[in-house]
């Protein structure tokens, strides 16, 4: 009997996502992070991925152990370092499915998508609005949308594709284009990372998936 549950556990185990799932993409994301980041700037993931980048506070670890705590408002709240630290980058995984609505809502206003499970400050603002909120000082990029891709921020032109700097706060927007996209890229990145075909499977596999 004992050696039929080892037998089935064996088997179950070399046919589990653990055994079959490279770490290639998660180790695609800490390089992405690293090169859109500076050594100083915090990257926030609930598991401490990117060892090279300081966590935004002291209750960074999202865990189960921890759950019932940050449910009950004992730990600091993942919204409140995206809104008061604003990392750079995010990086996602099934536990923060766990958030807060509140927590989630930063999250989608605050974080442009680049991939599944990876994020960097940003997002896609309206022209006519006229407004650009720019969470943390540093370099982003620029994609102007549209027929036409006439924009500038607080006064200066911007080429269609641009980089440039901008202090944390609300800039000026105006022109003819329709929509202005914008994504943090960090002190030294070109461009933004590719993470080639989209996955479709977990960040971190666990025995229910």
């Amino acid at each position: 009997f004992f050696m039929g549950m080892v037998s089935d556990f064996a088997y179950n185990l070399c046919g589990s996502k653990y055994m079959t799932q490279t770490n290639e993409r998660q180790l695609q994301y800490i390089r992405a992070a690293e090169e859109l980041t500076a050594p100083d700037d915090p990257v926030l993931d609930g598991v401490g991925m990117v060892l090279t980048r300081p966590a935004p506070g002291p209750h960074w670890l999202l865990h189960s152990s921890v759950r019932r705590a940050y449910e009950r408002g004992r730990r600091d709240h993942f919204g409140e370092y995206m809104r008061t630290v604003a990392p750079p980058v995010l990086i996602t995984n099934y536990r923060w499915d766990w958030l807060e609505p509140a927590d989630r809502a930063v999250r989608k206003a605050q974080y442009l998508e680049l991939d599944k499970n990876f994020f960097v400050l940003g997002g896609q603002v309206a022209v006519e609005d006229g407004v650009l909120p720019i969470a943390r000082s540093g370099r982003y990029a620029l994609w102007a949308k549209g027929e036409s891709q006439d924009v500038l921020v607080d006064g200066v032109r911007q080429a269609p594709n641009s980089q440039a700097f901008f202090e944390a706060g609300l800039h000026l927007v105006s022109g003819q284009a329709k929509f202005l996209r914008f994504a943090w890229l960090g002190p030294t990145a070109t461009a933004m990372p590719s993470f080639g075909k989209r996955a479709k499977g977990p960040l971190f596999p666990t025995f229910k998936q």
